[in-house]
């Protein structure tokens, strides 16, 4: 899996606020529950950000 700071620089967006922060929010929220489907904790260290423990499912 290729990981960069985008989801991150997502997370930063959504937080700072603004006009399009929560249409940002709303939008990512989707896109976060559909790779929750997909995926399963797979025990990276906890440090980490969700979506970097995440693995797909078998």
């Amino acid at each position: 899996m290729v990981q960069d700071d985008a989801r991150a620089r997502l997370e930063r967006l959504m937080r700072n606020g603004g006009r399009r922060a929560h249409r940002l929010r709303v939008a990512v929220e989707e896109i976060d529950q559909r790779f929750r489907d997909v995926t399963v904790e797979g025990g990276g260290p906890r440090a980490s950000a969700w979506w970097e423990r995440r693995v797909p499912r078998a």
